[in-house]
């Protein structure tokens, strides 16, 4: 957001983490309350939320030791304009959902559009800036504001990107207690209401090797 990124371009991990971590085992996490659903990204429902943290990921992450600097995940590359009006994404093609299908520019324009308007106000309020959008292939995304919002860029790499063919036939603002998929490290497994939802690792997960996060 401010000047250069902290983090050179080849960076190898991010620096409070260990690259050597030891990995395996399990966590349990007591919490106050219960949940209803399993889609967090909607204003319906009592939802849990660490399926935004553990399942689904964006195109963008951060690095926590930066006030507001994003690296690659999903997206190897992004281009914004001088004036932030115009940025496009490269999406990385190693990029896979945790079925094994790849991530593609169409997964992204449909998240974009999904949460938008049948999202929680907060994602309206961002993507609604959005004017046009460009697709001219499977792994390029661009888009292009008139808000003059500077930050945009930033909040649109943090954009949750959801497979489409998943969610194609489905009422996505209603509650959801089924299984669902996104390309982050964890799949939902065990999930019972008011008692407990469990997250296992996938071991196919596409990024385990990327800078960003090796040793989490």
């Amino acid at each position: 957001m401010h000047g250069a990124p902290q983090l050179p371009a080849d960076f190898r991990h991010l620096p409070y983490a260990n690259p050597d971590a030891p990995q395996g085992g399990q966590l349990r996490l007591a919490t106050t309350g219960s949940f209803d659903s399993v889609n967090p990204f909607i204003v319906k429902g009592t939802p849990d939320s660490r399926v935004r943290t553990y399942v689904v990921e964006s195109l963008l992450a951060r690095n926590w030791d930066e006030p507001f600097s994003l690296y690659g995940l999903l997206a190897e590359t992004i281009d914004v304009s001088d004036d932030r009006q115009t940025f496009t994404f490269r999406l990385r093609p190693e990029a896979r959902f945790s079925d094994g299908s790849p991530v593609t520019a169409a997964d992204v324009l449909f998240s974009l559009e999904t949460l938008r308007d049948k999202g929680r106000p907060n994602f309206r309020n961002s993507y609604s800036k959005i004017i046009a959008t460009e697709t001219p292939d499977a792994r390029t995304i661009i888009f292009r504001q008139d808000a003059g919002d500077r930050e945009l860029p930033l909040i649109i790499g943090l954009m949750p990107v959801l497979p489409r063919a998943y969610w194609l036939g489905k009422t996505f603002d209603n509650t959801t207690l089924d299984a669902i998929i996104g390309s982050g490290p964890y799949i939902l497994g065990e999930i019972k209401p008011g008692e407990t939802i469990t997250y296992r690792k996938n071991p196919g997960y596409w990024a385990k090797t990327l800078p960003i996060n090796r040793g989490l």
